[in-house]
């Protein structure tokens, strides 16, 4: 199995390609470049091992609560929003509080090992504002 970091305008590209045009197969995020700096020191990050089909569309939710004595303001990204699609605008939550991070999983149709990262941005902080993370390892298989 062969592992695949493409974004959806890739997808398309591939399939258009000739021996003529270049294949863009990775096109960097500004944002996720600045994010992969920071990822490694970050005190939360939540793991999901999901399987699916190729092609498939799945939605999940994920759970958050706010365990702090203050509110919190949260935007979120993901690296592969051709694959992880958050469905929330944001998260804001007051202290105590929880409600659920809703995805939308689209596998590619291809069989492929992904790792996508979604980041949670603290809205209220203006530097080095990834406050935690959310790894999602899926397998895209033919079953």
């Amino acid at each position: 199995m062969r592992t695949s970091l493409m974004t959806q305008q890739s997808f398309r590209t591939r399939k258009n390609a000739s021996m003529d045009v270049p294949i863009m197969l990775w096109q960097a995020d500004q944002i996720w470049v600045k994010l992969n700096n920071y990822w490694d020191g970050l005190t939360l990050i939540k793991e999901y091992n999901l399987r699916v089909k190729c092609g498939e569309v799945h939605k999940k939710k994920v759970l958050y609560m706010n365990e702090r004595d203050i509110s919190i303001r949260f935007s979120m990204k993901s690296n592969m929003p051709n694959v992880v699609q958050i469905l929330n605008d944001g998260l804001v939550l007051e202290p105590k509080q929880r409600d659920y991070i809703r995805f939308e999983i689209t596998a590619p149709s291809t069989p492929c090992k992904l790792q996508v990262r979604v980041a949670l941005l603290d809205d209220m902080k203006e530097k080095n504002n990834l406050e935690e993370g959310i790894n999602f390892n899926i397998i895209v298989s033919t079953f």
